[in-house]
């Protein structure tokens, strides 16, 4: 009787340790998951900074093109 109680507490704590190192792997996989996505939307913020500048400066060009161009035209 004591020895299948024992066996029947240690089973009923060897149990939630399982459990819980499921879910440490779980929460541990989500957190992986998170960094991996903060790193990836700080490269696409970094390439639509840069996108974003490359846009203005070309326009800022064409703008000048255009002025050169009318100003060519008109003398």
């Amino acid at each position: 009787m004591k020895k299948s109680l024992i066996l029947f507490f240690l089973l009923f704590l060897a149990f939630p340790l399982r459990f819980y190192s499921e879910e440490e792997e779980s929460l541990d996989l989500i957190y992986q998951k998170i960094r991996s996505l903060e790193q990836e939307i700080a490269t696409l913020r970094n390439f639509i900074e840069e996108n974003s500048y490359l846009i203005e400066r070309y326009q800022e060009i064409q703008q000048q093109r255009y002025l050169d161009l009318d100003k060519r035209l008109h003398n």
